[in-house]
């Protein structure tokens, strides 16, 4: 859920974890069924790379 979180928010990522826990179905599926993301959203945002390949972020500019 950590990589679906950003995307769909933690209360939408929450509910479909509960979901998927109580139903014994996939989170991927409850999603797509839930029509959150598309498959092709979904793919992209499941890539093994995407969410192993670090990201830079800016740096908050700083002022002394």
């Amino acid at each position: 859920m950590t990589a679906l979180a950003p995307t769909l928010g933690y209360e939408a990522s929450s509910r479909v974890a509960q979901r998927a826990l109580k139903e014994n179905r996939s989170v991927a599926g409850l999603v797509l069924e839930e029509g959150l993301l598309t498959e092709a959203e979904l793919n992209r945002l499941l890539e093994l790379e995407a969410m192993i390949q670090p990201t830079r972020r800016r740096r908050a500019a700083t002022t002394v």
